[in-house]
């Protein structure tokens, strides 16, 4: 398991934010894939 760190954070701030997991990774310049995987690493 991954630690939890202010990366995560950051992902969790910007998707709720933009009330949307596909404009905050257009914004990080990430896939939604990639910051849907970054979201389930918070979670568990």
């Amino acid at each position: 398991m991954e630690h939890l760190n202010l990366r995560h954070l950051h992902y969790f701030w910007m998707i709720a934010r933009s009330g949307s997991i596909v404009r905050a990774a257009e914004s990080l310049d990430l896939s939604p894939q990639t910051l849907s995987g970054q979201l389930a690493t918070l979670e568990a």
